[in-house]
C-alpha cells in the first residue's frame, strides 16, 4: 500500500506536461528525472480493453488520430503520433499503454492513475497487481461508489475521492458547508486516502474539517508558485502542476517546508 510522505508532495500533471507532450513516456521520464514525488497520468480503455494513457475521449486533441479512444484497438492507438501537437521536436511520441508507463515508473516514482472511465478499474488493478506495484500507485478520478468498489476488489490499494464533482452536485441543493460535510462523510465511509479537488475549492474550513477526520486534501492544477505557497501553508498534502519545476524549489526550501509541515500536521 502506498505510504504518503508527511510533507508536501509535488505531483507532475500528466508527466512534465508544461514542457513535454502530456501522458507520454518522455513526459513521465522527464518528471522522474526532475525529482517529483509522484506522476499523475490519465487512463482509458482501448476497444480491446487495454488501458492506455490519454486524457480526452477524443483523439483529435493530442494525437493525429480521429474518433474516440474506445473505437480503436491498442495496436492502432500505438501507431498514432501523440507528440507533434506539442512541438515538431516531439513528433513520433506515441500513446503509451498503462503497462509501459508502470514499467517506466517502477521503483523510480509513485503514480497517480486518474481513471477516466469506470470500466478501466478492473484491468488497471490487474496490471498493478501483476507488476507488484500496489505500494507505488494511487487511484483517482473516482466517485464514491467506485471508490468503495475498488476497496472491495483490492483493499491494499489506496484511492482518492474526487471531491470537486461531488461538491458541485451537492451545492446545487444545499449549502457549501453541508456539501463539504457530506463529501467528507463519503470519503470516510469509502476508506479513501483523501480528497482530490481543484484548488478553487481549497480553503481553511475544508482543510480543517478534512484533517479532523484524518483525511488529507490533494489539489490540482497549480502552476503559479505564489498560489502554490498559499495552498501549502493551508496544509494541503499534495500539489499537482503542469510545471513541477516551478513548484519543487518552493516545496524543498527548508524554512518553507517546516512551515508547511506544521500546517499539514495541524
Amino acid at each position: 500500500m502506498y505510504c504518503a510522505p508527511s510533507r508536501l508532495q509535488v505531483i507532475a500533471h500528466r508527466g512534465f506536461s508544461g514542457l513535454y507532450p502530456e501522458n507520454t513516456l518522455i513526459a513521465i521520464d522527464a518528471a522522474i528525472r526532475l525529482g517529483v514525488d509522484m506522476v499523475e497520468v490519465d487512463v482509458r480503455l482501448s476497444r480491446d480493453g487495454v488501458p492506455v494513457l490519454l486524457h480526452d475521449a477524443s483523439l483529435e486533441s493530442t494525437t493525429n488520430g480521429k474518433g474516440k479512444v474506445y473505437e480503436q484497438d491498442a495496436n492502432a492507438l500505438g501507431k498514432l503520433d501523440a507528440g507533434r501537437w506539442k512541438s515538431p521536436e516531439f513528433q513520433g511520441e506515441r500513446i503509451p499503454t498503462l503497462a509501459e508507463a508502470l514499467r517506466l515508473a517502477r521503483h523510480r516514482v509513485a503514480l497517480n492513475l486518474d481513471l477516466k472511465t469506470a470500466d478501466a478499474i478492473v484491468p488497471t488493478i490487474a496490471l498493478v497487481r501483476q507488476l507488484d506495484m500496489l505500494d507505488q500507485v494511487v487511484l483517482s478520478g473516482l466517485r464514491p461508489c467506485h471508490v468503495r468498489w475498488v476497496r472491495r476488489l483490492e483493499p491494499r490499494i489506496h484511492v482518492l475521492l474526487n471531491g470537486h464533482g461531488v461538491f458541485e452536485s451537492l451545492m446545487r441543493v444545499m449549502s457549501a458547508r453541508c456539501a463539504f460535510a457530506l463529501t467528507l462523510w463519503q470519503a470516510r465511509r469509502s476508506a479513501a486516502l483523501g480528497l482530490n479537488v481543484s484548488h478553487r475549492y481549497v480553503a481553511r474550513p475544508l482543510i480543517d474539517r478534512a484533517h479532523a477526520h484524518n483525511l488529507r486534501v490533494w489539489t490540482w492544477t497549480i502552476d503559479d508558485p505564489v498560489r502554490a505557497a498559499a495552498l501549502a501553508q493551508l496544509g494541503v498534502a499534495a500539489i499537482t502542476s503542469n510545471w513541477p519545476d516551478r513548484i519543487l524549489p518552493l516545496a524543498r526550501h527548508k524554512e518553507f517546508s517546516s512551515t508547511c509541515e506544521a500546517a499539514f500536521q495541524r
